[in-house]
């Protein structure tokens, strides 16, 4: 039973909550991990990727892939 409508629930707070916080890379929320991170050619890429993850997975809910989920017995 959920405490909130599959609706209301985002995959991004189901991924964050099972996994942690999300990140391509370490150093994108953690820039201190990596010594070059001022100077790093390739940070602002993890970074817009970073977000972009961020932005689709919050913007899925839960209620969205159970609409599109063929029911199996039992289970839906």
């Amino acid at each position: 039973m959920l405490a909130r409508k599959p609706e209301e629930i985002s995959v991004g707070e189901i991924v964050e909550t099972l996994e942690g916080k999300l990140s391509v890379v370490d150093c994108v929320l953690e820039p201190e991990l990596c010594y070059r991170a001022t100077e790093c050619p390739t940070r602002d890429i993890w970074v817009g990727m970073t977000g972009m993850l961020k932005q689709q997975l919050f913007s899925l809910s839960l209620g969205d892939i159970l609409g599109k989920a063929a029911p199996v017995d039992g289970l839906l």
